[in-house]
């Protein structure tokens, strides 16, 4: 490796880390103080709850790496220019294409090393996080949906629509061999406690040549019941909405969802939204920063930080509305966490080469 790329990779790394330092700090002072709610004196204290929060990090993590790195690598173009680095870097034969594509590579590479790195550890923190929290707070539920509370003994799934003291109401029952589902009964009704459940008036939704044919209740969330079965071994862990499951485990969902007919794009959206996180970072790079190098002189480095945030608030509602599209419509899952990335692509191309910047 040159010297003048060991210089500025070294630069880019660490304006990126202190960026992410900076941003994880803040998200996870706001996570912190969401959890004093559920502090006491004496299983879940402060200290424990900043455990917690320790737990969570990959997902901070993950959920930061697009706009640490962007604003890593904004931040480092501007402190250059600002010193003078860039044009020295100038008289010295380098072009900017050459520092722009650099850059871009720098993004690619940088998100997808985190990108692999939460996968990896991602998941396993956190499913440990929600069991030491379930082990210390008294009211915290083991699985919960948006609406309804979950529960699992052995191979058997079961959902409760409301809890009332002993009483629950809309129950369903869901019975698993080797990941294969192979009955659903539901009941209006039941009693629950500690040590067994009865339900009155039970039925049972026939599935017929392993096809899943709920044949009574239209609202079961077959996606979401084959999200529980991939923990059947894994007692007393939360069940997890799609963002919380790592690639390996949506890829498995989407596979046996599409094996049975059942709807799962919102695992797909998912899925690709991970996938497409270094296309991203690049295509916002592309985008931004041969703008930034063209006007080096016009703007102080708060002022460049400041519109590179507002950029990327910008292209994250952008990125948000293809992805409800393709939710509502439940169609083209990866084209729309792409096309963000081609649209800003398209635009920087014609901004940048077709406008007469020079690129040296």
């Amino acid at each position: 490796m040159k010297v003048f790329e060991k210089y500025f990779y070294k630069i880019l790394i660490h304006n990126t880390l202190l960026v992410l330092v900076f941003l994880m700090l803040i998200f996870s002072l706001f996570r912190l103080i969401d959890e004093i709610s559920s502090v006491n004196d004496v299983d879940y204290t402060f200290g424990s709850a900043f455990a917690y929060v320790i737990f969570q990090s990959p997902e901070i993590i993950l959920e930061l790496s697009t706009l640490s790195i962007f604003l890593g690598v904004i931040y480092a173009f501007s402190k250059m220019s600002e010193n003078s680095e860039i044009e020295i870097l100038y008289s010295s034969g380098i072009s900017r294409y050459k520092l722009i594509s650099k850059a871009i590579s720098f993004g690619f590479s940088a998100s997808l090393i985190l990108l692999v790195l939460t996968e990896i550890f991602g998941p396993i923190l956190y499913l440990h996080g929600e069991s030491f929290k379930a082990s210390r707070v008294k009211d915290y539920q083991t699985f919960f949906g948006e609406s309804n509370v979950w529960l699992k003994n052995n191979n058997t799934l079961i959902k409760i629509g409301s809890n009332l003291g002993d009483q629950i109401e809309d129950v369903v029952v869901f019975n698993f061999e080797d990941n294969d589902l192979k009955s659903i009964f539901r009941a209006k009704e039941g009693q629950i406690s500690r040590q067994e459940l009865s339900l009155n008036n039970v039925q049972k939704i026939f599935i017929n040549n392993n096809k899943y044919k709920y044949l009574i209740d239209s609202q079961i969330d077959l996606a979401e019941v084959l999200n529980f079965s991939t923990l059947k071994d894994k007692e007393g862990y939360i069940k997890r909405e799609p963002d919380r499951l790592s690639i390996i485990e949506l890829i498995e969902i989407i596979n046996i969802s599409i094996l049975n007919n059942i709807n799962s794009t919102k695992y797909e959206v998912e899925l690709y939204k991970k996938i497409v996180i270094p296309f991203n970072v690049a295509a916002m790079i592309f985008f931004l920063l041969p703008y930034f190098i063209n006007h080096a002189r016009d703007a102080g480095v708060k002022n460049k930080i400041f519109f590179g945030t507002l950029f990327a608030v910008g292209y994250h509602l952008i990125s948000k509305i293809f992805i409800v599209l393709a939710e509502s419509i439940s169609s083209f899952p990866f084209l729309a966490n792409l096309m963000p990335a081609l649209l800003f692509i398209t635009l920087g191309y014609f901004l940048h080469f077709k406008r007469n910047y020079s690129y040296g």
